[in-house]
């Protein structure tokens, strides 16, 4: 997952250079398709860029799992349930797919992803349901696992 968020990263520099970007990244396996967890990253990266005043925070690590925070404006409690519908767009959203799709594969390898408000930041978390077994196998490419 580390390399996936880097890349990502280097990407969106471009887009918003007035905006500060932290990142404090562990090295973090996620089970799927590697392709598939880079939409789910751009996508809530891409929704941290549309809201953030001037900062984005990442954080990866085993306990928290893939942490993305920005400092744009606060979620409405009444509609945070309904951020990942299909179509339901927030007040500068696009077309209302992305985080649909985000929850969609989170949903399919297991893991669960939320949002909320906290210390005056908009908080995107998504963690895995379950511990993995140790038993499974990791690779660093394949399709078993992504990093």
């Amino acid at each position: 997952m580390q390399d996936i968020i880097n890349k990502t990263i280097l990407g969106v520099k471009v887009i918003r250079p007035d905006l500060k970007i932290q990142a404090n990244l562990s090295d973090v396996y996620f089970l799927g398709n590697q392709e598939s967890w880079r939409v789910v990253v751009e996508n809530i990266i891409d929704n941290a860029l549309r809201y953030a005043k001037s900062v984005i925070e990442i954080i990866l690590n085993p306990e928290e799992g893939l942490t993305i925070k920005n400092d744009g404006p606060l979620l409405e409690e009444a509609k945070i349930n309904n951020f990942f519908k299909p179509y339901e767009k927030g007040s500068g959203g696009q077309f209302g797919l992305g985080l649909s799709i985000v929850k969609r594969v989170c949903n399919v390898y297991g893991y669960e992803v939320n949002a909320f408000n906290k210390d005056n930041m908009v908080v995107f978390n998504i963690n895995a349901k379950s511990k993995p077994s140790s038993a499974k196998q990791k690779t660093r490419r394949g399709k078993a696992e992504s990093e």
